[in-house]
C-alpha cells in the first residue's frame, strides 16, 4: 500500500489593483504548471477580468478554482461595484477601501497558507536582515531572508491585516 503525499495547495489572495492582480494570477498560472493547486480569491467584478485567461487555463487541465468573495462596498461608504483601487473617484476612498477588504469573507473558512504563517510569525524573530527562515510544512525547501518579507509584515498592525 502506497502512502498519500499531499499535493501543495495555494491560495492566493492579490491586493485588489491591477499592479497587484496581474502578477499573482501569472504567478498563480506558474504555480499551477508545476503541479500546484491553486484558488485565487478575489470579488466577483475583479474574476470576470482574468474569466477567458483562467477557464483557458482549468478546460487545459490546471488545477486553479476562483472563490468570489463579495465586496461589501455599501456598508463602508464606498459607491456599489467599488471592487478595485482603479475604480476608486477618489484615493480619498482608499481607507473605506481597505475597510471593505478588511471585511471579507466566507461562509466557510479557508485553511491554508504556510507561507503568510511563516511570514508572520517565523520572521520576527530573526534579528538581522540577511538571515535566512524555511517556510515549514512545503514539499520543497522555500526560503526568505528578513529583508525580502515585505513591508506590511515589519509591524504589528500590517501583520495583524495580513493574518486577516
Amino acid at each position: 500500500m502506497g502512502s498519500l503525499i499531499e499535493q501543495p495547495y495555494f491560495i492566493l489572495f492579490p491586493f485588489m489593483a491591477p499592479g497587484h492582480m496581474n502578477p499573482m494570477v501569472d504567478i498563480g498560472m506558474l504555480l499551477a504548471q508545476h503541479g500546484m493547486m491553486i484558488t485565487i480569491v478575489t470579488s466577483p467584478y475583479n474574476a470576470v477580468r482574468f474569466e477567458k485567461i483562467l477557464s483557458r487555463a482549468t478546460e487545459s487541465g490546471l488545477p486553479i478554482q476562483v472563490v468570489r468573495l463579495p465586496v461589501p462596498c455599501i456598508e463602508v461608504g464606498l459607491p456599489e461595484g467599488s471592487e478595485n483601487l482603479d475604480m476608486l473617484s477618489s484615493l480619498d476612498l482608499f481607507l473605506k477601501f481597505i475597510r471593505a477588504i478588511d471585511m471579507l469573507q466566507e461562509p466557510h473558512k479557508i485553511h491554508s497558507s504556510k507561507v503568510l504563517e511563516a511570514l508572520t510569525s517565523d520572521s520576527e524573530s530573526l534579528t538581522s536582515d540577511s538571515e535566512y527562515f524555511t517556510v515549514p510544512g512545503l514539499p520543497d525547501k522555500v526560503e526568505f531572508r528578513k529583508a525580502r518579507v515585505p513591508a506590511p509584515y515589519h509591524q504589528e498592525s500590517g501583520r495583524n491585516f495580513m493574518r486577516k
